[in-house]
This record gives C-alpha cells, sequence and structure tokens, in this order.
C-alpha cells in the first residue's frame, strides 16, 4: 500500500486530512489509486444501501431566473431560452402522476424565479404535503432569506439542495456576476443545515478556473459542513453562455472524486422504519420543529419500474395533457403580460406578452437613472427587459453597460446607411438587459425629435422585438420637451403606460404637467395611458405636498417615492445601478419597491 492509499484508507476511518493531503489525493493519485478508492467507496456503499436504488421524481417547474450565472443556460441575459413557469395545478398533477408510478420523493427544481415567491413557495409545499404525507419534499429553489428557509420547512419540506459550486472566493466570483457572493452562499448552506433541512451542496468538477487547489478546497468546505447529499458532475459547456467555448469536465475525475466523498461522508445505515435518512416533522407545543417518522422513498415496484422503463424506451417524451389552467389562476400566474406588441406561447397557447413603457421627466431630474435601477430589478425577476434610450445625450444605459458608450442607432445610420445589423445596435448590459440608444443629429444640424422617430423605425426594420423577446420595453425619453419626435414612444402602439419622473422643484413640476397634457390628448387617439408619477426627492420645501396636489390636477397617483441618497451618487462614480453595486442598500429596497408599484399600476387597463 503506497502513500496515497494510506491517506484514502485514512479518509475511510474517519480520520481528518490537511490541504496538503487532499491536495496530493487530487494531482498525484494513479489509476491504480483510483480504483482502490472507487472499491472501497462501493464497498461502504454496498454495506449501508444494499443494491437497492432509489428512484426521485425531479420536477423542473420554472427555467425564468434572475440571475446571470456565467456557466447556466437558464442565465436571465439568455435570450435563445424559451421560457416556461408551470402552474400549482400543472405541479399537482406531475406529483400525481409520480406518486402512482411509485415515486416517494418529489424534487422541486427551478430557477430564482421573482413570480413564484416565498409565500407562493410555502402555499404549494403545504398542498403537496396534505396530499402526500408520506412523501418527501425537495427543494432546489436557490439562494433565499432565512426566514423564507424556516417558512418552506415548517410547511413540509424535508431537504435543500444548493450546490456551493467552490469553496474559493476568487473562483466564485469568476463563475457569478458581482452580486452573487460564495459568503451569501455559504450563509444560506448553513442556514439550512441550522433549521434542520437534510441539505445537499456540491460543485462542477472541471469548471472553467477550477484547479487542484480549488478543488482541495472544496473537499475541505465539504468535510466542515458536512452535507447529508453532495452533487457533483462534469462539467459541461452550454452553447448560449460565456464559457460555450471551455472544454468538458473529466467523467474519470468525477467519479473518483465521487468515491472520495463517499469515503468522507458515509450515510447513516438504512433501516426498517427509514428515520435516519428520511424524517419528518411535527410542530411541538412550544413552537419549534421536532422529528417523527415519514414514510421513505423506497424503491419502486416491478410494474412501476416496468412502465418507467417503457416511458424512456420511448424517449421519454410522453407527457401529460397540460390542464389548461381558470381564469383565476391565469390573472394569478402573471397574465398581465398583455400589452399589444407581440405574442408569446403561455399554458400552450400564445398570450400576448409584452410590457411597454416609456418614462419621461425634465433633464437631470434622474429619469434614466430610476429607468435603469427599474430595468435591472426587473432583471432580477428573470424578465427580459430592453431599455432603448431616446435622448440626443445617448446616456440612458450608460449604469448597465458600466459606462461603456455605444454606438447610437441615428449615428449608425448616418456612417453605415443600413449596412449594419441589429447586434450592431444593442448591447447587453447588467442583468441581460438589452441597452440601445436612438442617439441624436449632429449639433446644430437636424431633429432630435425627427431622429427619435427614425431610430424606432429602424430597430422595428431590423426586427429587434421579434428578435430579443423582451418581456418589458423602456422608453426613457427626454421631457423638457414633448413635440411630435419625443412624443412617439407614446404613439403608434410603442408604450402602453407613461411614467413622468418628477420632484417638488417648480421647473421639473412644470414640464411633468406639459408631459401629462400631452398625454391626455393622445388618450383620446388611443394612445398610451398614464401610469402615474415618480417622485425622486431633491429634499424641497412642502414636497411631497407639491408632487400630491399635481397628482390630482391630472387625475393620477403617486407609483412610488425615491429618497435623496448618496448611496445613488456612489453607485454612479461605479458607472452601475444601485441594484449592482449595493444590491442590499435601503436604495436598492426602494427601487424594487418602485419595480413592483409599476407593475401594479400596469395591471389596469390596457398595459
Amino acid at each position: 500500500m503506497n502513500e496515497i492509499q494510506r491517506m484514502i484508507t485514512a479518509l475511510s476511518a474517519g480520520e481528518p486530512l490537511q490541504h496538503e493531503d487532499w491536495l496530493r489525493l487530487i494531482t498525484d493519485a494513479s489509476e491504480e489509486d483510483r480504483r482502490f478508492s472507487r472499491d472501497l467507496a462501493c464497498k461502504r456503499a454496498q454495506a449501508r444501501f444494499g443494491r437497492r436504488v432509489f428512484f426521485r421524481g425531479i420536477i423542473e417547474f420554472t427555467n425564468y431566473c434572475k440571475n446571470d450565472c456565467c456557466y447556466c443556460g437558464i442565465r436571465c441575459s439568455n435570450r435563445c431560452l424559451s421560457r416556461y413557469r408551470l402552474t400549482e395545478d400543472e405541479i399537482l398533477s406531475c406529483c400525481e402522476e409520480g406518486y402512482r408510478l411509485g415515486y416517494r420523493t418529489f424534487v422541486l427544481q427551478g430557477g430564482e424565479d421573482g413570480w413564484w415567491t416565498d409565500e407562493k413557495i410555502t402555499a404549494l409545499v403545504r398542498r403537496i404535503r396534505a396530499q402526500y404525507p408520506d412523501c418527501a419534499i425537495t427543494l432546489s429553489i436557490g439562494e433565499k432569506s432565512r426566514e423564507a428557509y424556516q417558512a418552506f420547512f415548517d410547511a413540509g419540506a424535508d431537504r435543500y439542495l444548493l450546490r456551493h459550486e467552490t469553496a474559493n472566493e476568487a473562483h466564485y466570483a469568476k463563475l457569478h456576476p458581482a452580486r452573487q457572493t460564495l459568503s451569501n452562499r455559504t450563509r444560506c448552506l448553513r442556514d439550512l443545515k441550522d433549521i434542520g433541512y437534510q441539505t445537499g451542496a456540491g460543485m462542477m468538477i472541471g469548471a472553467p478556473y477550477q484547479t487542484a487547489e480549488t478543488l482541495a478546497q472544496d473537499m475541505e468546505f465539504l468535510a466542515d459542513l458536512r452535507p447529508e447529499m453532495v452533487g457533483m458532475g462534469p462539467f459541461l459547456p452550454h452553447k448560449d453562455t460565456p464559457f460555450r467555448d471551455f472544454p468538458y469536465g473529466s467523467a474519470e475525475l468525477t467519479l473518483y472524486l465521487l468515491s472520495l466523498v463517499r469515503l468522507l461522508l458515509p450515510r447513516r445505515a438504512a433501516s426498517g422504519n427509514d428515520r435516519a435518512r428520511h424524517p419528518g416533522r411535527k410542530r411541538a407545543a412550544a413552537g419549534r420543529s421536532v422529528r417523527v417518522q415519514r414514510g421513505h422513498a423506497e424503491p419502486v415496484s416491478d410494474g412501476s419500474a416496468a412502465e418507467i422503463s417503457a416511458l424512456r424506451q420511448q424517449g421519454g417524451h410522453r407527457r401529460r395533457r397540460r390542464k389548461q389552467p381558470s381564469q383565476a389562476a391565469r390573472a394569478d400566474a402573471g397574465n398581465w403580460l398583455r400589452g399589444r406588441g407581440r405574442t408569446r406561447r403561455l399554458y400552450g397557447r400564445e398570450d400576448e406578452a409584452m410590457i411597454k413603457i416609456a418614462v419621461y421627466g425634465k433633464g437631470g431630474i434622474g429619469k434614466s437613472t430610476t429607468v435603469s435601477n427599474l430595468s435591472a430589478a426587473f432583471s432580477e425577476k428573470g424578465l427580459r427587459v430592453m431599455q432603448i434610450g431616446c435622448d440626443p445625450k445617448a446616456d440612458s444605459t450608460v449604469l448597465l453597460t458600466h459606462g461603456e458608450k455605444m454606438p447610437t442607432a441615428l449615428q449608425l445610420m448616418r456612417e453605415r446607411k443600413n449596412d449594419f445589423t441589429l447586434s450592431d445596435m444593442a448591447r447587453e448590459g447588467f442583468g441581460g438587459v438589452v441597452c440601445v440608444e436612438a442617439g441624436g443629429p449632429t449639433p446644430g444640424l437636424g431633429c432630435a425629435g425627427r431622429g427619435i422617430i427614425a431610430a424606432l423605425e429602424k430597430l422595428e426594420e431590423k426586427g429587434a422585438y421579434e428578435t430579443f423577446r423582451p418581456d418589458v420595453v423602456f422608453y426613457d425619453v427626454l421631457g423638457d420637451v414633448v413635440c411630435g419626435g419625443f412624443s412617439m414612444p407614446m404613439r403608434a402602439g410603442y408604450a402602453d403606460r407613461v411614467f413622468i419622473v418628477t420632484s417638488g422643484e417648480n421647473m421639473a413640476l412644470h414640464a411633468a404637467a406639459n408631459i401629462a397634457m400631452a398625454v391626455e390628448n393622445f388618450r383620446g387617439r388611443g394612445y398610451a395611458s398614464l401610469g402615474g408619477l415618480i417622485l425622486n426627492r431633491r429634499n424641497v420645501k412642502n414636497e411631497e405636498e407639491k408632487v400630491v396636489e399635481l397628482a390630482g390636477d391630472i387625475s393620477s397617483q403617486i407609483v412610488g417615492s425615491l429618497s435623496l441618497s448618496d448611496t445613488v451618487h456612489q453607485a454612479e462614480e461605479f458607472s452601475k445601478t444601485v441594484i449592482e453595486a449595493f444590491p442590499d442598500s435601503p436604495m436598492a429596497a426602494e427601487y424594487r419597491a418602485l419595480a413592483e408599484n409599476v407593475l401594479r399600476a400596469c395591471e389596469v387597463g390596457v398595459c
């Protein structure tokens, strides 16, 4: 027995390994050493589980996700993906079919979908628990607050899968956007363990920028966390991600590391009542969770196994006919996405599905900052957003593109006539937001308003809306004047709702009143209607009273109020939105609340 095999034997005996030991096991193991580890792990597994196979029923209930992980095919900036979201009734139908086939564990897996709020997940788990008290419920829905995890647990969830991906902070930053941090991921995992979940961690093997050093840190992290489940698989590059050209991870290394994990974290023996591996819970009188027996995911019966085999032989394509949800369920499922711009397939049929919003305001009022943060907040919800700057300064999207100036539509038209593509006009910014700048004419020549008309027409000609298929389109429009060109976004079907950013300053209020007058004039012709005012505070005297009075005069409402905050200026110094630069700040919370209010305002009428 060589030194590597002695370390593997020590690991199997429960002896802790040092960082240098893990590094040697990863870098120096020969094929013979790997076979030694595999054989030892197989003996350990068979001694504890026998040769039985346990089935888990995975329900992929949504592929919407607010995150933009560089390796993931459902990242929010992937515009090639056809998105879907199952209803609660459809999920229950999957459970019914799975239970009939013999499954006794249901895994609800999906992206971090803003439509599926914590309250909706809690209600869903409670329904599944009530209908299937003998089954385990596993969740795999990403990072949440401790309070949310506790609510899911109290509703009946047993397990939670959340791969840590890497235990090295620098490596984590290369795999994820800046607002996602390793510290929050590990906080989530430790909260889950502390609450009482059977918790799953894990990582990709062969991920971009992964090294033997980072893998050694991963093994140390697993040894410290001691999760009940570990998910590991080779990295598979997805064609619609920034990592599309990286090599595949090694299956051989994956199997070797799995054998080491089996020796590191041996499962408790499966007993007759299976309480060790599949406990349940009841509420104690004092309100704390205590464990009671719950049925285990036993191997499926011969009949069910045969039926599952038949499904696989058919290519796994036999699907239950999707039950059409009720009208109330459609509304509850976010059917407010019913703008008149285009259609998208929802619930197995064609539904109209685009919110189109024009935001006006006096120059310097903070309109573009507000729109950019709204775009970022919507993208966090898993919505695809397009932001079109309709201002000759062409700076509407700089906070989303980190200060990068992009060619404007009018500039391309001047310099290249029609010899350019849609990709020349658009850039992908933070959160996958599609950024476009209309631009303006050469200073002193031409009409800026006419330029906006030409730019919007060119976007249509190039098929922008069909190509990017946004859920939400923002038109960020200069509002000092409302001539024919600058009013274009509220006309001709471009926007359905108009929001006006104002403060309590006299010039801002005057501009807001003029814009509201223009909206009212166009409304009689079937164009966009006024959604409300956004109060961007400047802390002038009687500010709120003045804006409330204006809202009354124009028969509208204040949909949101934003504080005067240094956080906004600090984020602008980084050329970022507050949502990206300071995601946990009170100001970021104000922008997210405003986004919710804007969505609610768009539920009324035609928007």
